[in-house]
Order: C-alpha cells, then sequence, then structure tokens
C-alpha cells in the first residue's frame, strides 16, 4: 500500500526521502548562461570604464569604480540561488515547519550513518554516479568539436588584427549548453529513480496500515479533532 503522509515524514526527518537537489543546479546553471553574455558585456564594459578612470584621476581603486564591476556577479548569484529555491520549493514543498527543527539524534547516529553507507543501495548509487560522469565526458568530447575550431582559428585572427570575442563566447556558450542539456537529463532520470525506489521502500503492508491507522485513532490530537 502507498505511504500514509505519517509514515512519510518520519522518513523525511530519518533523511531517507530524495530531495530536488540533483535537479537545483542544472536549473542554476541555465541561469547562469542565459545571463552570461550580458553579464560579460557589462563586467567589461565596467572594466574599461574603471581603467580609464583611474588613468585620468590618478587616484586607485574607490567604492564607486568597484561597485559596477561586482553588481553584475551579485545580481547573477541571487538569480541563480532564487531558482534554486524556487526548485526545491516545488519538488520538495514547502517544508518551513517547526518540527522538523528539532533535533533528533538518529540524524547524526553514527551507526545509522555506517548503515547506509555499507549497503546495497550505496553500492547502487556509486555506479550509477560513475555512469552518469561517463555520460557527462563523452557528451563534452563529442560536442567540443565546433569550439575546438573556433580556438584554433583565434590566434590566426588575433595576428590579422581581427577580434574573435563574441565568436568565443558564443562557442563556449552553445558548448555548454549542448553539456547542459545532457546533465539535465541524466539528472531527471536520477531524480526520478530515486523517487522510485524511496516510494518502494517506504510502501506499507496491510498489516502495517492497519496499525498506523490503530495507533492515529490512539492520538489524542486526533480524539480531540473528531470530538470537537
Amino acid at each position: 500500500l502507498p505511504a500514509t503522509p505519517r509514515r512519510r515524514e518520519d522518513a523525511r526527518n530519518k533523511g531517507l526521502a530524495p530531495t530536488g537537489a540533483v535537479l537545483g543546479w542544472p536549473a542554476m546553471a541555465a541561469v547562469v548562461l542565459v545571463v552570461l553574455p550580458i553579464w560579460f558585456r557589462a563586467t567589461v564594459s565596467a572594466a574599461v570604464a574603471a581603467i580609464e578612470n583611474i588613468q585620468m584621476t590618478g587616484k586607485g581603486w574607490s567604492y564607486h569604480v568597484f561597485l559596477p564591476l561586482i553588481f553584475p556577479t551579485v545580481v547573477v548569484v541571487v538569480l541563480a540561488l532564487g531558482v534554486l529555491l524556487l526548485v526545491r520549493t516545488l519538488f520538495d514543498g514547502a517544508a518551513w515547519r517547526i518540527d522538523r527543527l528539532i533535533f533528533r539524534f538518529e540524524r547524526i547516529d553514527p551507526s545509522i550513518g555506517l548503515q547506509r553507507i555499507v549497503s546495497a543501495a550505496t553500492v547502487v548509487r556509486v555506479i550509477l554516479s560513475f555512469v552518469g560522469l561517463a555520460v557527462l565526458v563523452t557528451a563534452s568530447w563529442l560536442l567540443a568539436g565546433p569550439l575546438i575550431v573556433v580556438l584554433g582559428d583565434l590566434p590566426v585572427r588575433l595576428g590579422r588584427g581581427a577580434g574573435q570575442g563574441s565568436e568565443v563566447l558564443s562557442a563556449a556558450v552553445n558548448y555548454l549548453w549542448g553539456i547542459l542539456a545532457i546533465a539535465s537529463i541524466v539528472s531527471v532520470m536520477d531524480w526520478w529513480l530515486q523517487r522510485f525506489r524511496f516510494e518502494r521502500k517506504i510502501r506499507m503492508t496491510p498489516s502495517e496500515f492497519r496499525e498506523e491507522l490503530r495507533s492515529l485513532r490512539a492520538d489524542p490530537k486526533v480524539r480531540w479533532q473528531r470530538n470537537g
């Protein structure tokens, strides 16, 4: 039988439930890639303006010169963290509950930690991690062709005085988008597999389900709500 909310919450408190973190980092990377060209242009312009300002005034670094350099990076970091929080909320739920802040010894129990490390599930996770890494490495090698061509032509173009910054940036962004697409597929499959194994692990037998119902009926809070 499917697990009850109480059993699911107990599993979450023990750290057994999968999280949306594996889906969060591809979303963060996608945000960074979307704003990367804008960040590059803004940062380069701010750096050029700062150098010109220093040369004209003869003064060193100041707050007004340094702020335009770091502000684009701060904006990118805030956007990426916001997307990560949104993904975790969508897939893990809004877990803002006071009872989850209570200290539980099983979260730091060394024996429980060793049991998780030395288990068949951990071996399967390690094997799947190596498979995912092999897929990413293979995709990186197969998708690197256009970027290698652009980088190979860069010294010749620079020798002729032709700027290639935009072409290199465009090729690099396209290369990273290809890797991110493969990584996103791997992450989604990994999350689905973790979720599937978790749901199977917390399934209840009919006797466990009946025992759960009896314990709920015996709970004073349940009786008080029923009488109210």
